[in-house]
């Protein structure tokens, strides 16, 4: 629950706010997560029987592509709003995650035993539609009354 509230706000300033070119909010970002990692791990680290991770370089790679795509937000979310820049970030992650599990990429096994393979597709079918309304949504974005009658008191 707090994890799925933490996702669900963490770009509304982005949305509301000047971030510039976006460099400061994804240090921000990018310090915050540090530090919560660092704090997981402290914590992680001084229960008994419990080992330091090894470092894994494809897990470092993983994360640095991540971290391009977080130093990318701040413009996308001003460009195309904050509504679409978002389903095309988690679609793509989905596509990405739907992918290495059906077909067993990067090392992982292929998932063998679907009882119902045609809703696994179905279901990927429906999530990309998604994309396809929130980018029509935009065409039927009608500005409030209020702003309307303001903007005629300010032209007379």
């Amino acid at each position: 629950l707090i994890a799925g509230i933490g996702f669900a706000v963490n770009y509304l300033p982005v949305k509301s706010c000047d971030t510039g070119d976006g460099i400061f909010f994804s240090a921000a970002m990018s310090a915050g997560i540090l530090l919560v990692g660092l704090v997981t791990g402290m914590f992680l680290t001084s229960t008994p029987n419990v080992e330091i991770p090894a470092f894994e370089p494809l897990a470092a790679a993983g994360g640095a592509m991540w971290m391009l795509g977080n130093l990318m937000c701040p413009y996308i979310i001003q460009t195309i709003g904050l509504g679409l820049g978002l389903t095309v970030w988690d679609l793509s992650n989905m596509l990405m995650g739907w992918v290495t599990g059906y077909f067993g990429l990067f090392g992982l096994p292929r998932e063998e035993n679907l009882k119902q393979p045609w809703a696994n597709f179905v279901g990927m079918v429906l999530a990309s539609v998604s994309l396809i309304f929130f980018s029509l949504a935009s065409a039927f974005d009608f500005e409030p009354a209020r702003e309307v009658e303001i903007k005629k008191v300010k032209s007379e």
